[in-house]
């Protein structure tokens, strides 16, 4: 049995809606729309005839609520001076031969499993980390570690960095080898802390400090590579 929907308001222009509709009838089969159109002016006839949205006045006295630091977003600018930064070419340049290295180790990345000298804590991480230069031995063990783990370690090397040493490089450049560029919100507001905790770094440097092309390093590798471009 067909019938047809009689709209309320005949003087509805539908033809100015964002999908627009060439009839003003929904014809329906034992009251199911017809087609798509039917369906949409079927809905729209329906909603017309429901209450208006109402929307809630704004509070007379709103509360400022501090938002955790993950949930939040930083607004002050940290200007580096330019003597500090390195070229625009360069940091081009190093970015596109970091993604390319980071693909490159990431396609032959063994199956994870435990680190060959497992830390349950972040004091034994802490000396595992800092006891002598990473050797091969103990940088190996990255490119076993899970997603996880790799991030559990730069928020470990965040708290601990108060400069940019030749160890903590290595390890960080070694994390962000084998982290993997596509995460979660979390993830990418821990790598901006990381980066941002090095520009204050890199600040009280000056251009004779060997640390300074360390943190420069870092700071365009997650720039670059993990699309934070806006802390440079």
């Amino acid at each position: 049995m067909r019938q047809s929907f009689q709209p309320q308001d005949e003087l509805n222009d539908n033809t100015r809606q964002a999908m627009p509709i060439t009839k003003s009838r929904a014809t329906l089969v034992n009251g199911i729309p017809a087609n798509g159109e039917d369906y949409l002016l079927h809905v729209r006839q329906q909603a017309s005839r429901c209450a208006q949205t109402v929307v809630a006045p704004h509070p007379k006295h709103p509360q400022n609520i501090s938002l955790p630091s993950k949930y939040s977003f930083s607004f002050d600018t940290v200007t580096t001076p330019s003597h500090l930064l390195p070229s625009k070419e360069w940091q081009d340049s190093f970015g596109r031969s970091f993604k390319s290295f980071q693909q490159s180790k990431q396609s032959c990345k063994p199956p994870q499993k435990a680190p060959p000298i497992p830390m349950s804590n972040k004091n034994e991480w802490y000396t595992f980390c800092y006891t002598g230069v990473p050797s091969i031995v103990q940088l190996s063990c990255v490119e076993h570690m899970s997603q996880r783990l790799i991030l559990r370690l730069l928020s470990y090397f965040k708290e601990w960095l108060t400069d940019m040493t030749e160890k903590e490089s290595i390890w960080i450049f070694t994390l962000l080898v084998y982290l993997d560029p596509v995460m979660c919100a979390d993830s990418t507001s821990l790598l901006r802390e990381l980066s941002r905790k090095s520009i204050e770094i890199r600040n009280t440097k000056t251009e004779q400090d060997d640390n300074l092309v360390r943190l420069n390093t870092i700071i365009t590798i997650i720039a670059k590579a993990f699309g934070q471009a806006d802390l440079i």
